[in-house]
């Protein structure tokens, strides 16, 4: 479900439609818009998506401005000018939120891909050791608990079974899918399938090849938790001592106060500050399955 969007898909792209003009001329400050909602499995083009995110930021706009010019008519003089800029600045957040949607979806699509990507690999290359064919080893992966990476796989056998080529196939989604593992491991297989080589050694490699990905992140997050901690040491540490140390100081000149509402203030900003860093260091680890 799309953030912050007032209707159903279907509906949004009836009620929208008067704004596709505008939408095909913001479309050029968007390029990868198109290639993110593919990637997304979201049912609309760029077109569709601005011309929604148009029609809703229309709609907020109109409600908020009302709602914050009603309630601020009473404390404020300048009450219409402060509701629409509130207006505004709200529009503003929730458009920011639509636009990265996608890209957020496409990042979490990715990681769960990758998360089961080995897992799926060394199954396959076991069922294929034991003379089973690589689609029925697929096959084997796309019933499997394997997440994303399982529907991928249902994806891809729905079209060989329509009657596409294996390798065709594989090469098609080699150039659809998010994730660059993904994409590596099925150009690999193409390419080896295409040499002539045997499944089982194709499948042995390409589990090498993940595996020596996963190491090299594994050395990557390492080196950057090094970095992380010394900022976590900044922020949890140096940051709230010097800080109150600073305000202890200042309060000590008779022109300047420090009250209590100063230090919850800076309790809130290093709360704050702790939260960012736990965001930081959960978005750097890489996948490496549950």
């Amino acid at each position: 479900m799309i953030p912050f969007v007032l209707f159903p898909e279907k509906v949004m792209k009836t009620v929208s439609l008067p704004f596709i003009g505008l939408a095909q001329a913001l479309k050029k400050i968007f390029p990868f818009l198109d290639m993110q909602l593919k990637h997304a499995d979201i049912e609309f083009t760029a077109e569709e998506y601005l011309a929604m995110l148009l029609f809703n930021l229309l709609v907020y706009f109109a409600v908020f401005s009302v709602l914050f010019i009603v309630l601020l008519e009473r404390f404020v003089a300048e009450y219409i000018t402060l509701g629409l800029g509130l207006s505004v600045l709200f529009c503003v957040l929730i458009a920011l939120q639509i636009l990265i949607y996608p890209a957020m979806r496409v990042k979490k699509k990715v990681r769960d891909i990758e998360n089961n990507l080995v897992f799926a690999l060394r199954t396959m290359l076991i069922q294929v050791r034991s003379g089973v064919t690589l689609f029925n080893a697929m096959e084997i992966v796309a019933e499997g608990d394997f997440g994303l990476l399982g529907q991928e796989f249902r994806k891809l056998l729905s079209q060989i079974k329509a009657g596409e080529h294996q390798n065709k196939v594989l090469q098609d989604f080699a150039t659809r899918t998010p994730s660059q593992k993904f994409r590596n491991i099925l150009w690999q297989i193409v390419n080896g399938l295409k040499g002539g080589a045997e499944v089982a050694s194709v499948l042995q490699e390409s589990v090498s090849t993940a595996v020596k990905d996963q190491m090299i992140e594994i050395n990557k997050y390492g080196n950057q938790l090094r970095l992380l901690s010394l900022m976590y040491m900044m922020v949890g540490v140096v940051i709230p001592s010097l800080g109150l140390t600073f305000l202890i100081i200042l309060s000590s000149f008779p022109k300047i106060q420090i009250n209590e509402s100063m230090l919850w203030i800076l309790l809130g900003l290093i709360i704050l500050m702790n939260f960012m860093y736990l965001g930081m260091v959960k978005s750097q680890r890489p996948a490496l399955g549950a």
